[in-house]
């Protein structure tokens, strides 16, 4: 389905929204513009600064980020020291591993929150022998 690139769970991170709000909103999501090819046409589009919004965003890495599967909830925490957390909005993030440098599905989240010590990742980095 073709979206506006500025559309994200139900926000517009467009910069001229953002310099107009101060912040991402949903105050000017319209599904006629945002969820259509027609986002083009929209007075919140902002053409040619998509990877600005990753900037914003906090995601250095626009090819590896996917909201759908990428956005947790930021108190996804874990205690794995390869683990890290990036704010995206007031109560969405994302997971990063600093080992492999990759963005962290929320699926290897949950691996990440329960299983870190039998991770390989963790277990190479730390340079614990693998079993």
């Amino acid at each position: 389905m073709t979206k506006c690139p500025f559309y994200t769970n139900g926000m517009c991170y467009s910069k001229k929204t953002i310099n107009r709000y101060g912040r991402p909103t949903d105050e000017v999501v319209n599904t006629n513009y945002c969820l259509t090819p027609n986002y083009v046409n929209c007075p919140f589009y902002d053409k040619g600064s998509e990877d600005e919004l990753y900037k914003y965003m906090g995601v250095d890495i626009k090819r590896d980020f996917y909201p759908p599967i990428h956005i947790i909830p930021c108190n996804y925490i874990s205690e794995c020291p390869y683990y890290m957390i990036i704010r995206i909005g007031e109560d969405k993030c994302v997971a990063m591993c600093r080992f492999f440098e990759k963005y962290i599905t929320r699926s290897g989240v949950e691996k990440c929150i329960h299983l870190w010590r039998n991770c390989p990742y963790y277990k190479i980095g730390s340079g614990l022998t693998l079993k």
